[in-house]
């Protein structure tokens, strides 16, 4: 909102809102999202893009000289938004990787928390680097080299910029599973036991059938013998 403090000298003075250098009327991205009225303006569904420097210039339209009379300039900044993926699960010696996508205006570094520890650097086995394909913003990326059974729990980023020196940064989680290395073979371990099982089972039953065919087969075998004799 843009007041003015004294009368104007004349009904043809105007105050004319601008982002830059560029009158509002002509920023295209706002077209369809701004509302205005003689001292004020308002922006629906703000993103990280309306950030920058706005001004309310009084003009005089009779005038050939498109300085301003007079002019106040307000600095629009936005609050950081971070969003992790919901859930990861890691096999126990692989690497443990996780980018916390932050926007705002100036550009957010990026702060972690795990467990009770933040991290704004580097420190033991947590490293923090900034994304090469996203350039610009500190810390983006949390890493393991190689993550065991501890690393298991909530992972949590937000972004810091000028705006959460006032304002509560919104924080983002993720729950981190680790599974043990071996895991993905018990089910095939499992199945292996089964067999195994099963070949016992079979070969124990086929030993015992051929032992009772046997014994039924051992006194026709004699008798066929004495009927030849005589």
């Amino acid at each position: 909102m843009c007041n003015i403090s004294a009368p104007l000298p004349s009904d043809d003075y105007q105050l004319k809102w601008y982002k830059g250098n560029k009158s509002i009327q002509d920023v295209t991205e706002l077209r369809n999202r701004l509302t205005s009225t003689n001292i004020s303006i308002s922006i629906r569904k703000a993103n990280v893009d309306d950030a920058g420097i706005y001004s309310c210039r009084l003009m005089d339209p009779k005038s050939t000289n498109t300085t301003p009379i007079d002019q106040a300039e307000f600095d629009v900044i936005m609050k950081p938004t971070a969003k992790l993926v919901e859930t990861l699960t890691v096999i126990e010696g692989e690497k443990l990787r996780l980018e916390c996508i932050v926007t705002g205006s100036p550009l957010p570094t990026v702060e972690w928390r795990v467990g009770n520890t933040s991290y704004l650097r580097s420190q033991d086995r947590v490293k923090l680097s900034e994304n090469p394909d996203k350039k610009g913003i500190a810390n983006a990326v949390l890493q393991i080299d190689e993550a065991n059974m501890s690393d298991r729990g909530h992972y949590y980023c937000h972004g810091n910029n000028i705006a959460t020196r006032v304002f509560k940064p919104n924080e983002a989680t993720v729950y981190v599973r680790v599974k043990d290395k071996l895991a993905a073979l018990w089910p095939f371990l499992g199945i292996v036991v089964e067999v195994v099982v099963l070949c016992t089972i079979i070969l124990i039953y086929e030993k015992k059938r051929n032992k009772t065919e046997l014994r039924r087969a051992t006194p026709t075998r004699a008798l066929n013998r004495t009927r030849n004799k005589q």
